[in-house]
Formats: C-alpha cells, structure tokens, sequence
C-alpha cells in the first residue's frame, strides 16, 4: 500500500509505523507542486498500484520515475531515516 502525504509533516515515532518505509524527494517541491498534487492526490491518497502514484509523481515532476525505478532506486528521492524530521512526503 503506498500512501502520498501532500502536506507538511512531523517527526513520526509511532511504533505502530515501524515496518514503513519513507521517501521524500530530495529536493522539495515548491507550492505549486505541492498544490497540484495535493489536487491529484485526492482521488489516490491510498493506492496498492505502484503505477497509480509513479504516474501522480510524473505528472507533478515529468520523468521522475521512468521504467523498473522505484522511489527505493530514484535518485531524485531519499529514505527518510526513522525518527527524522519530515516534510510532505510518500511513504
């Protein structure tokens, strides 16, 4: 299940959330990418289709994700590490 978190977020320490992985781009996305997707993101804030959120993804940012990438393997993207500081992101 992937979920996109649109909006600014805190530091997550829920133990509940500890087998999630958490990937924010690395460089962030200004308002207006942040306001197209959260307007996409409203039909697919939760999906289990991989293809459902890397096209969402493309759409804000053309080419990010192309192919066999994942958010995992894009260079455009980091693991946030648990207990670090958040800002919008895919988890």
């Amino acid at each position: 299940m992937f979920t996109i978190v649109p909006s600014r977020t805190e530091l997550l320490t829920s133990d509940d959330m500890r087998d999630i992985e958490i990937y924010e781009p690395i460089r962030k996305y200004n308002k207006q990418e942040q306001s197209k997707i959260s307007i996409l993101a409203k039909d697919t804030l939760y999906s289990s289709d991989w293809v459902d959120v890397a096209s969402l993804i493309n759409i804000v940012r053309p080419n990010t994700l192309l192919g066999s990438i994942t958010l995992a393997t894009c260079k455009y993207y980091k693991k946030v590490e648990w207990n670090e500081k958040l800002d919008e992101y895919i988890y």
